[in-house]
């Protein structure tokens, strides 16, 4: 029997703050933003999709990204919270 795919987030902001980071627009943002924030393209791509329930760890890598990027804080539940 097929495990139950995990139920959607709440709330997934994701694509909302990397739409406010220049550097990640254009050739291919997922896989940069993955790199950079030290997660697989893999993982990067099932959080932004929201199919998946990420680990805590990979959430604040990326939130970490984030705040560098933009310049202040952000608490990882803006981001994701499933």
């Amino acid at each position: 029997m097929a495990p139950n795919p995990p139920s959607p987030p709440r709330v997934n902001r994701l694509s909302v703050y990397l739409a406010q980071i220049q550097d990640y627009w254009f050739h291919g943002p997922q896989r940069q933003c993955a790199r950079d924030a030290g997660v697989s393209e893999s993982t990067f791509s099932r959080i932004l999709r929201g199919t998946t329930n990420p680990r805590y760890s990979d959430i604040c890598k990326i939130v970490a990204l984030l705040e560098r990027k933009l310049g202040r804080k952000i608490d990882p539940r803006e981001i994701y919270e499933p």
